[in-house]
């Protein structure tokens, strides 16, 4: 399903899960492909999430250090503040500081290499920010693959023959899940 027909069929209160997983997407991909819904809530309305908030818990990506996460969560937080100015967002460094460093790195680790987040974290994260946000966004970057070509360039003159420069060229395919 590409990308118009998917943002068509999606009632316009529900489409906020998609565009972050669609900013993180394209942040991580750096190519314009397709990308798909999963599941909708058919409960979930945009009214909810104007009056409870949604936590950013973080970004992960599998078997990568720490120092990777900062870049991923600032632009998902980047790409969801400047999509949907009317949705109050917790952003990642309040809920780490509610949760404790330590808590907090546990449950991303968690959810790097089993990527769901179980019943005992679900229990910490809404006893933490109960109060503060009602829903919970999170991200994994499951793939992510970089392609690398350098192709030769033909000089102006025709009647020469052989490259006279490289051009590189870079693809980069990705799956992100978001929650």
């Amino acid at each position: 399903m590409t990308y118009n027909r998917a943002m068509r069929s999606i009632h316009p209160s529900h489409r906020l899960p998609l565009f972050a997983a669609l900013a993180l997407w394209a942040f991580v991909s750096g190519c314009a492909t397709e990308a798909g819904l999963k599941r909708l809530d058919p409960a979930l309305t945009e009214v909810d999430l104007r009056q409870g908030k949604i936590a950013v818990l973080g970004v992960v990506k599998f078997q990568e250090p720490d120092q990777v996460r900062p870049p991923l969560v600032a632009m998902l937080e980047k790409a969801f503040r400047e999509e949907r100015r009317d949705i109050p967002l917790v952003p990642a460094d309040s809920v780490r500081w509610k949760l404790g460093e330590e808590r907090a790195r546990r449950i991303l680790l968690d959810y790097e290499y089993q990527g769901t987040l179980g019943a005992r974290d679900l229990r910490e994260i809404a006893d933490s920010l109960r109060g503060t946000a009602r829903f919970l966004l999170l991200a994994r970057v499951e793939k992510d693959r970089t392609r690398n070509a350098a192709r030769g360039i033909a000089g102006a003159n025709t009647g020469v023959s052989g490259a006279g420069y490289a051009m590189g060229v870079t693809g980069r395919d990705a799956r992100v899940s978001v929650h």
